[in-house]
């Protein structure tokens, strides 16, 4: 009896876990996820397929690095890797195919990218700030080799013949069964800033210093693609921002999938999912959660809260497409819009034509309830 109880208690609390996490099949909290990695000198919380199963191509993970550690040399065999600074700064070092170098200094609102399969590491050298991203990878299950697992896993013979040196040499060190993933660096603030770490770089691009594309009192859209970012295949990225009275106008994105995060403020998303019944799901979004659109779901983002809500959103291709409901509209007759609706052409009301979608557009009635 008391095992039946047990299975009964476990059951249900998994099954809170389960509503505190995943608000939906489309949305779930990055920063409160059970998918965890914790070191002493930053964290790694991640929602992938195995948290969100309708995740695909996509996944996302959270990461904070406190001040004067590392997020060891590492790589990612089968994703590449799309990173946004949330706060602070950090120096990162590229080691890739042909010995290629790079290493540049990222700040708060710009993006570094890694191919899959390179070598690469994040140092906070910052005495005060913990360093924080957002990191996309272009697969729903992305694998990760760390430089401290590959060491541990060789001999000190295979070691030594590898450096040209006795098999001896490496005794000091211990062999761990984990990796590092994180380590603190204790003389990060003795490094020396090379002048040629702040010069531009191809995997470091200044979302934030881009030009927006629509700017108006409803919101701000500024767009990460291949257009303005080369080196960038299978992702891309839009820098969102929603005003109190703006709304993400009903879309859907034809080649694309879509996954968000929320910096901060509060928003409404719905999703309509296919079939000829009205199967739709509307849901809250606050700070922290991110959410994942399947490729061509009609869908809306409003604000509703006090504060402008902003979006960082990724997509699963390089540039984007996107048909919202305003330039739909504008594109078939008055007559067929009608017939679609089963009403009268006097019944239906006069909307203004537009040659393309809005984007954005202005809230000026009541949030529904």
């Amino acid at each position: 009896m008391n095992r039946f109880f047990a299975i009964i208690f476990l059951t249900i609390s998994l099954s809170i876990i389960g509503i505190v996490n995943c608000k939906s099949k489309y949305v779930y909290s990055l920063l409160e996820s059970t998918s965890r990695t914790t070191r002493p000198s930053g964290e790694i919380s991640s929602v992938t397929s195995n948290e969100l199963p309708i995740l695909k191509g996509l996944s996302m993970r959270y990461v904070s690095i406190t001040s004067s550690s590392i997020r060891e040399p590492h790589w990612h065999a089968n994703a590449d890797e799309l990173g946004y600074c949330l706060n602070g700064s950090a120096l990162i070092t590229i080691y890739g195919n042909h010995n290629e170098h790079d290493t540049f200094i990222i700040n708060e609102g710009e993006m570094y990218f890694v191919p899959s399969g390179y070598l690469h590491h994040i140092e906070n050298f910052d005495d005060s700030i913990t360093a924080e991203f957002i990191v996309t990878f272009t697969n729903e299950l992305p694998e990760d080799f760390g430089l401290s697992s590959t060491f541990y896993a060789m001999t000190n013979a295979v070691l030594g013949n590898t450096f040209q040196l006795p098999s001896n040499a490496f005794e000091s060190i211990e062999r761990r069964k984990v990796a590092t993933v994180f380590g603190f660096k204790n003389n990060s603030m003795n490094n020396e800033i090379q002048p040629e770490f702040k010069y531009p770089n191809q995997y470091k691009f200044n979302a934030e210093g881009l030009s927006a594309k629509l700017m108006n009192n409803e919101g701000i859209v500024k767009t990460i693609t291949k257009n303005v970012w080369p080196i960038l295949k299978d992702v891309s990225m839009y820098s969102l921002r929603i005003s109190t009275i703006g709304m993400r106008e009903p879309h859907w994105h034809p080649t694309t999938a879509e996954m968000g995060y929320v910096i901060e403020g509060n928003a409404r998303m719905t999703v309509l999912s296919p079939g000829d019944e009205q199967r739709l799901e509307t849901y809250t979004l606050k700070k922290g959660d991110m959410y994942f659109i399947p490729r061509a779901y009609p869908h809306h983002i409003e604000n509703i809260g006090n504060i402008t809500t902003r979006f960082l959103v990724f997509f699963d291709q390089p540039i984007p497409g996107d048909i919202g409901l305003t330039g739909s509209f504008s594109a078939y007759s008055r007559e067929t819009i009608a017939a679609t609706l089963q009403c009268s052409i006097k019944d239906l009301p006069q909307y203004p034509f537009y040659p393309e979608s809005l984007l954005i557009v202005k809230r000026i009635n009541p949030i529904d309830p």
